[in-house]
C-alpha cells in the first residue's frame, strides 16, 4: 500500500505503462486496479504474452507503446537492467523508468526513483 496516492497521482498526470506480466507484474496490476489506478498499457517482451488481454489491457511490446507512454514502471527487480538495455537500444534514451522495487524497498520519494534510461546507462 506504500505510496498508492503518489502512484495514482503519477498515473493521472502521465501516460504510464507497466513492463512485466509475470507474477510480480500481475500482483502490481491487481493492486493498482483495486485502488482504481489505471495504466496506459502493459508491456512484456515475451511474444507469447503479447496480444493477450490482461486486466482489460492488451499486452504489447515496448515498440508498440514507446511513442505513447511517458513512464515505464518496471515490475521485476531482476529484469531491470535488461529492460533498460532494451529501451536504450530502441533509441528512446529519454524514456523515464520507475524503479518500483527501489521505491517500495526504501524511504525514497517516488520522484527520486524515476530516471531516464540515459541517466541509468
Amino acid at each position: 500500500q506504500k505510496g498508492m496516492t503518489d502512484i495514482a497521482d503519477m498515473c493521472k498526470r502521465n501516460k504510464v505503462a507497466l513492463w512485466g506480466m509475470g507474477a510480480k507484474g500481475n500482483s502490481i496490476v491487481e493492486a493498482l486496479r483495486k485502488n482504481k489506478i489505471f495504466l496506459h498499457g502493459l508491456i512484456d517482451k515475451d511474444k507469447g504474452k503479447q496480444g493477450k488481454i490482461a486486466y482489460g489491457y492488451v499486452v504489447s511490446s515496448y515498440q508498440q507503446l514507446m511513442n505513447d507512454i511517458e513512464i515505464v514502471i518496471v515490475a521485476n527487480k531482476d529484469n531491470f537492467a535488461s529492460i533498460c538495455d532494451d529501451i536504450y537500444r530502441s533509441g528512446k534514451i529519454e524514456q523515464k523508468v520507475l524503479s518500483l522495487f527501489a521505491y517500495l524497498e526504501s524511504n525514497m520519494r517516488l520522484e527520486e526513483c524515476i530516471f531516464t534510461v540515459e541517466e541509468i546507462k
